[in-house]
């Protein structure tokens, strides 16, 4: 078994076709953001529709259209599948139940690993309702938690950042607002998004500044693209920067040492922004049958699992 070194990020991306397309995680080196290796991913994981939870710790969380989680090792190769049974239960009058979005987080103060997952029950008359639950490491079981907002989540931004989760949110009323949760106190808040969203057009990408939540602001549509750094500190937005406009780019995908920015160019390849020279550079990745593209920030743990989750 070998281990998985100089690692900074990893990339998931689905190529190929509707029929044929396939998965893949590729992680990137910490000294350029090349690409070292394709992962192999665990079970049929690479085959089927699924999404990453969240990086923490060294450890990855991958879950499933079905409700499957498994606990991966990247630097390792280990993984572990949950099979414990949900604590949610489709309610009387619900025409359709099914698990939405999730996070994996770690609690400081137990020392302990965390999934957080949303279930949605749909009703032919009235607005959906919305559950939560959470798995412990230390217990090895899911427990029902409250959730007091009648809000669905994104699947897109959502970043965990030293012990809290963080997701787009929105309402029954389409209103916007980013939803937290603490994983020590096992509880969720909300607070205001940097700008109004509630306009069409307008996007962002959450990353980690300074240990903080931080977001990239931008409005999506046309050729060349400016993009506002938003930095929350005590309970408020402040922005921090603003910079562009540049051409040929898509949307942004991660923050690289604090002032580079990688991207994904109009035609799905690799960009690479240096905010202090305004260069934009080709990281050599680039694929015509690309359709998704997502960029998680990610740190090397040797340990096995059963050192880290008791298994």
């Amino acid at each position: 078994m070998g281990f998985l070194s100089g690692v900074n990020f990893l990339l998931e991306s689905f190529r190929g076709g509707n029929l044929d397309g396939s998965h893949y995680v590729s992680a990137l080196s910490s000294k350029n953001l090349s690409i070292v290796q394709d992962l192999v991913l665990p079970l049929d994981f690479s085959e089927t529709p699924h999404s990453i939870a969240g990086c923490c710790k060294g450890l990855v969380c991958l879950d499933d259209e079905e409700g499957r989680f498994v606990i991966w090792n990247p630097s390792t190769g280990e993984h572990k599948e949950l099979h414990v049974r949900s604590s949610l239960q489709s309610p009387p009058g619900a025409d359709e139940s099914f698990f939405s979005c999730s996070g994996f987080g770690y609690d400081f103060e137990s020392q302990d690993y965390k999934v957080v997952r949303f279930m949605e029950h749909v009703f032919e008359d009235e607005y959906p309702r919305f559950e939560a639950e959470l798995y412990s490491f230390n217990s090895h079981s899911w427990k029902k938690i409250h959730y007091p907002y009648q809000a669905d989540l994104f699947h897109g931004p959502s970043i965990y950042i030293n012990g809290m989760f963080y997701w787009l949110a929105h309402d029954i009323r389409d209103h916007m607002f980013v939803l937290s949760f603490n994983f020590a106190t096992d509880q969720f808040s909300s607070f205001p998004l940097p700008v109004d969203f509630d306009v069409l057009g307008t996007d962002l990408l959450f990353i980690e500044l300074d240990e903080s939540l931080a977001a990239i602001v931008y409005s999506c549509g046309g050729t060349e693209l400016s993009f506002d750094i938003w930095v929350m500190n005590n309970e408020s937005w402040i922005k921090k920067s603003t910079f562009g406009p540049i051409f040929d780019v898509d949307r942004p995908l991660g923050l690289w040492k604090k002032s580079k920015f990688v991207f994904e160019g109009s035609k799905c390849e690799l960009l690479l922004y240096d905010f202090a020279t305004r260069k934009l550079k080709h990281l050599g990745f680039e694929n015509d049958n690309l359709k998704e593209m997502e960029l998680f920030p990610y740190v090397e743990n040797t340990q096995s699992l059963r050192n880290l989750l008791g298994f």
